[in-house]
């Protein structure tokens, strides 16, 4: 795991970019509050009331979460593109998949693990950056699917379910970069720089 960190840490274009917020993340900020904004005086009033809402703040961690490691390694557009994508995709799926796959890839991520810290240093760090990995998605993985299977069971239907869960996924990744940009900008730098001396 710490390996891919140690690059980051020494690479060039993410030490210059760590700074104070630009312009350019004042202005995605506002856009990004108005959308929110919009969008929760477009819901139906009944609506916000009948959503489990202990289910989505489980779900919106995650998201944070990743918002925030994607905002610390200050990634490209397309990758957060790419990242946009996947929560649409990810909120297709139904929570029995989900659950299944989520099972797989703990059951993959303690395989690995265990044949990496039995063969040796050098790979047992890439098998634990896996790992790693497999256990991040697995918690995702369960997150969304029991935020899909609470929605479910209050009787909201397939549309229904797959808006909730899309944007409540992408309102974390943009609290998550928020959090990193205005909130605690040097944060994430002082923790990688503490995990890769």
């Amino acid at each position: 795991m710490i390996d891919p960190l140690l690059l980051v840490a020494r690479s060039h274009h993410w030490q210059t970019a760590r700074s104070s917020p630009t312009p350019s993340d004042f202005v995605i900020a506002a856009i990004a509050c108005g959308a929110t904004l919009i969008l929760f005086r477009s819901l139906p009033k009944g609506l916000l009331k009948r959503l489990p809402w202990s289910s989505l703040v489980v779900l919106i961690l995650p998201y944070g979460l990743f918002g925030w490691l994607m905002g610390v390694y200050n990634l490209h557009w397309y990758v957060w593109l790419l990242v946009g994508l996947a929560t649409i995709g990810i909120s297709v799926v139904v929570s029995y998949e989900l659950g299944v796959v989520g099972i797989r890839a703990l059951i993959g991520g303690g395989i690995v693990a265990l044949v990496g810290g039995m063969v040796g240093a050098t790979v047992g760090r890439v098998a634990e950056a896996i790992a790693l990995a497999l256990a991040s998605s697995v918690a995702w993985f369960w997150a969304v699917a029991g935020a899909r299977f609470r929605l479910e069971a209050l009787g909201f239907d397939p549309i229904q379910t797959f808006w909730v869960l899309v944007i409540v996924s992408w309102e974390g990744l943009w609290l998550g970069w928020g959090v990193d940009t205005f909130l605690l900008p040097h944060l994430g730098v002082w923790l990688v720089q503490l995990l890769t001396s």
